[in-house]
């Protein structure tokens, strides 16, 4: 699968979902949500409404419920059966349960098609990323943290959630803060300065 440019959708990733579940015969339609919403991060929770019509059948709503910086609910989509009957009800609970565990299942692998939102600062040691990382909402927070911690590794780390793009830091051989493309350059560049040092 291609590396995403830009967020799903709610219309998008409702079809993702539909194209991953066994949809129910009794189903007389399924529809994605008339408003397009970019969805910009995971940290949400499934959120549904399975319950009878007011006048006929019963209708399975869905959405994803975000609750920072407030509650809000982005919707995915509907499912509408005609029949009403117990074994329809455990038929549109069953899709539920799949839809709930797909829903999931999907955004754990693919995370970062699901994080666009925010600075996310990190060490980098032996040539990978530790365990030490922070996230920031705006750059000059994660600017901040990284002139706090530039002298404690090799190099930073910084990921620009919202481009999908990564840049290196560390201390030139005057002190300055410098930046990098890769983390290859940045490590050499920094063995360069160490062996201008001795």
């Amino acid at each position: 699968m291609e590396k995403r440019t830009k967020p799903y959708t709610n219309r998008e990733f409702f079809a993702e979902l539909c194209a991953r579940v066994d949809l129910p015969r009794i189903l007389d339609y399924s529809l994605a949500s008339s408003k397009t919403v970019e969805i910009k991060s995971y940290e949400c929770n499934f959120w549904n409404s399975l319950n009878y019509g007011t006048s006929e059948g019963i209708y399975l709503d869905i959405g994803l419920e975000f609750r920072n910086p407030e509650r809000t609910v982005i919707p995915l989509g509907t499912f509408k059966t005609l029949e009403d009957n117990q074994g329809a009800m455990r038929e549109m609970a069953r899709l539920l349960a799949d839809l709930i565990y797909t829903t999931f299942n999907f955004m754990n692998e693919h995370l970062d098609d699901f994080d666009w939102v925010g600075y996310r600062v990190r060490g980098i040691e032996r040539e990978a990323t530790t365990s030490y990382a922070v996230s920031y909402t705006d750059i000059t927070a994660a600017m901040e943290e990284i002139l706090k911690v530039v002298d404690a590794y090799p190099c930073v780390q910084l990921y620009d959630c919202g481009k999908h793009e990564y840049s290196y830091f560390r201390k030139d051989t005057n002190g300055a803060l410098a930046k990098y493309k890769t983390m290859e350059e940045c490590l050499q560049n920094g063995w360069a300065c160490q062996s201008q040092d001795k």
